[in-house]
C-alpha cells in the first residue's frame, strides 16, 4: 500500500456520500450502475416466479 492508498484509509471517517461513490466508479468501473448484481430485471422477476411455484407445490404436496 504506498502513501496515498494509506492516507485515504486514514481520511476514510472523513468521507461523505459522493467521496465514496466516486471511489467505487474509481475502483469499480464496471458495478458502479445501478444494476448491482448483474441480472436483468427479467431474470429476477423469472427467479422470483420460480421460487413461489416451488414453494406452492411443496406447500400443496404436504
Amino acid at each position: 500500500m504506498d502513501e496515498q492508498e494509506e492516507q485515504e484509509w486514514q481520511d476514510a471517517s472523513d468521507w461523505d456520500d459522493e467521496d465514496y461513490d466516486e471511489f467505487l466508479q474509481r475502483e469499480f468501473p464496471d458495478s458502479a450502475s445501478g444494476n448491482r448484481n448483474g441480472l436483468p430485471s427479467h431474470w429476477k422477476w423469472t427467479a422470483w416466479v420460480l421460487l413461489f411455484l416451488a414453494a406452492a407445490f411443496w406447500i400443496l404436496s404436504l
